[in-house]
């Protein structure tokens, strides 16, 4: 009859410490999710104050709103850290394992993309600096240069992201950089060819006929 009353008031105190628990990580759930929602609605009207939207909008090509990005990784990683929390007081340790994963893996997303923003508006600027030099080719070299930023920002972005390989992609960079490089040496060659055709007639025309030496 002991032994029975025994194994009932372990069971219950199992029961009571879980139950605890329970209501520990629900709290804590709340708390994550009142505050991922508070601070992405602060991260995104900073950036839309900052005005990265219209600045990112200038590329057609690109579809991207920096505000809701910021909003979703702002919400997304506190939400992270609040569940890994409520997983360590159930002690399920599975679980917890796994978001601390996706924990790291999102802040590794957070850091490729502030990489990559940060690229573009290089690439943006030294765009239209080219461009709007007016020298020869400059519409085609900007083009080129902001292509060849983003894709670097890209590449180094990448490098923060568990379980992505980037060889393969600074190997293609390499290659781009060296075809781009021969093609504008080519192109310039070309370009240029009559105006070194030129100065080279007139350096041998000078050196065939010197100044005469004043008396």
């Amino acid at each position: 009859m002991v032994g029975v009353e025994e194994a009932l008031m372990q069971v219950w105190d199992a029961s009571v410490l879980y139950l605890k628990n329970a209501v520990g990580a629900v709290i804590l759930l709340v708390i994550g999710f009142l505050l991922g929602k508070i601070l992405g609605k602060v991260v995104k009207e900073i950036i839309v104050r900052l005005r990265l939207d219209e600045f990112v909008s200038e590329e057609k090509y690109l579809h991207v709103k920096p505000s809701i990005l910021g909003d979703v990784i702002t919400r997304w990683t506190i939400y992270l850290v609040f569940i890994q929390q409520a997983t360590m007081v159930l002690g399920v340790e599975a679980i917890s394992q796994f978001v601390q994963s996706a924990y790291e893996f999102i802040l590794g997303v957070v850091a490729a993309a502030v990489t990559i923003l940060i690229g573009y508006g290089i690439a943006v600027y030294l765009k239209d600096r080219i461009i709007t030099s007016k020298t020869v080719y400059s519409d085609i070299t900007g083009k080129l240069v902001f292509f060849l930023v983003l894709y670097l920002s890209i590449a180094i972005g990448l490098k923060f992201i568990q379980g992505v390989n980037t060889v393969i992609l600074d190997y293609i960079l390499l290659v781009l950089i060296a075809s781009v490089g021969i093609g504008m040496a080519i192109a310039l060659g070309l370009g240029l060819k009559d105006v070194v055709a030129e100065m080279a007639r007139d350096w041998l025309k000078a050196s065939k006929h010197p100044a005469k030496r004043r008396r």
